[in-house]
């Protein structure tokens, strides 16, 4: 009977390859189960994976809601201020002598231009023309009338009444204004600009 070998040696006989024979009965069982293991964690490895999974995940894909692209989150970035009904009441001047803003609510735009009016005294404020319209996708009815309101309250600094085409005129002096106008039965505040 030959002398067992240490375990170290049993697994250098079982990853080798080399013959069994002459190891004694328990160290031989050893060996064909560190083979038998080895041979299982190389299937595992190799074992592909069965179609039936591979078709199972190909159908929960597509019922998974696409992640937009760069460019889709950029434009929707970019957009989503052009197509947000909700009042937009802070500051929205851009340009310079010419200033120009546009509010939106309930699908009713209103665009407005506002420009100081000239004045030779220095000491005195100047007043500013506004140039407004106020348009929708429908035709809008001939005749709005929209309310100029100083912002925070419900007095009325100036009104006027939109011609064919939306548009309106007023003249305004320094201060912090809301703008107003009558849909239906409801009045609508659609956006609120300082005068400096």
């Amino acid at each position: 009977m030959s002398q067992s070998p240490d375990n170290p040696d049993l697994l250098e006989i079982a990853l080798g390859g080399n013959s069994i024979e002459d190891l004694p009965a328990s160290d031989a069982t050893a060996v064909r189960m560190i083979r038998s293991l080895v041979e299982t964690m190389h299937l595992d490895h190799v074992d592909p994976v069965p179609t039936t999974v591979i078709s199972r995940g190909r159908e929960l894909a597509s019922e998974l809601p696409t992640a937009p692209s760069w460019f889709d989150r950029a434009l929707a970035i970019v957009m989503a201020p052009l197509f947000d009904d909700r009042p937009q009441l802070a500051l929205g001047l851009r340009g310079g002598e010419l200033r120009q803003c546009t509010f939106g609510i309930e699908g009713h735009r209103l665009d407005l231009e506002v420009e100081p009016l000239e004045d030779d005294d220095p000491n005195s404020t100047q007043p500013t023309r506004i140039r407004g319209q106020i348009d929708r996708e429908d035709p809008i009815e001939v005749g709005v009338d929209i309310a100029v309101l100083f912002a925070g309250t419900d007095h009325v600094a100036a009104t006027a009444t939109t011609r064919k085409d939306g548009r309106f005129n007023l003249v305004l002096d320094a201060g912090e204004y809301e703008f107003a106008f009558r849909h239906g039965e409801r009045a609508l505040t659609i956006g609120r600009i300082e005068i400096p």
